[in-house]
């Protein structure tokens, strides 16, 4: 199982400890460091990947640092099933990751019957394509051990540089419906582009008294956060599937167009 983001990370957890738990299988985990710059690090993918020789690699989503581990294992003659393969985001880089992702897999693993369609749609042969559902909801532990006291709300923006327009308009979107008198978390994305945009806003906005910034919550603690509070502000995929699970009254605004796609069947 190869992974790279701690975003990713909770979705394949949940598969690594089932396999892991089963004798007649060995299971690994390549965990690769955000960035990039590993795109240039085929050499050393080659070498790993030839030394350890897996039956199959198993590929979550479409982070640009899993791009590499595809094309290597595909050229190295290593099955690759891609997980979360069409799934539907609208104008980021992210949709042309996926898409590389699946070109170089032999088993497209869709979460539901519209992203099928998508993966038909770009051409993918069918007998490639299985249903299997979404582990989106298969780690949703709740730590509320950092959740503030009284009403408050939470943005978290993830980035698009591929579309410099779009996601300056949910930048500005996201900070008009900042409300002075409300105490507002504004949490840290895991892209590293992300932090720029972070850094970019507290530079921009110190008179904002009320937003407080936040690093990256490990999961449990950023859903205890999310779960407790009044509005939550994203373009991120956790506004579409975690959130309704949590069983909470939250107010959710998707800024931007980045969600437009995705789609909730699994």
């Amino acid at each position: 199982l190869a992974t790279a983001s701690p975003a990713e990370s909770p979705l394949v957890e949940p598969i690594y400890e089932k396999l892991k738990a089963r004798k007649d299988v060995r299971v690994g985990m390549l965990e690769l460091k955000a960035g990039p710059q590993l795109i240039y690090r085929t050499s050393w993918l080659s070498d790993t990947l030839q030394r350890t020789h897996p039956d199959v690699i198993l590929i979550p989503c479409d982070r640009v640092e899993i791009v590499p581990v595809a094309m290597v294992a595909y050229y190295l003659g290593i099955p690759v099933f891609h997980l979360f393969a069409g799934v539907g985001s609208t104008g980021t880089y992210d949709d042309l990751n996926r898409r590389i992702i699946s070109s170089f897999s032999h088993l497209l693993l869709a979460e539901d019957d519209a992203a099928k369609r998508r993966l038909l749609n770009s051409g993918e042969e069918e007998w490639r394509i299985h249903i299997v559902g979404s582990t989106h909801g298969d780690n949703m532990l709740v730590d509320e051990s950092e959740v503030p006291q009284g009403r408050y709300d939470v943005i978290l923006l993830n980035p698009n540089p591929a579309n410099p327009q779009d996601e300056l308009r949910t930048i500005t979107w996201a900070l008009d419906l900042i409300r002075p008198n409300t105490p507002t978390y504004w949490i840290e994305p895991n892209d590293p582009y992300g932090h720029q945009v972070l850094e970019w806003l507290k530079k921009a906005m110190p008179q904002r008294r009320n937003v407080i910034y936040k690093p990256h919550l490990p999961r449990p603690k950023f859903l205890g956060l999310i779960a407790n509070s009044r509005r939550f502000i994203s373009n991120s995929s956790s506004a579409v599937y975690e959130v309704p699970l949590l069983g909470k009254k939250i107010d959710v605004i998707n800024p931007g167009s980045r969600n437009n796609a995705r789609t909730t069947e699994s």
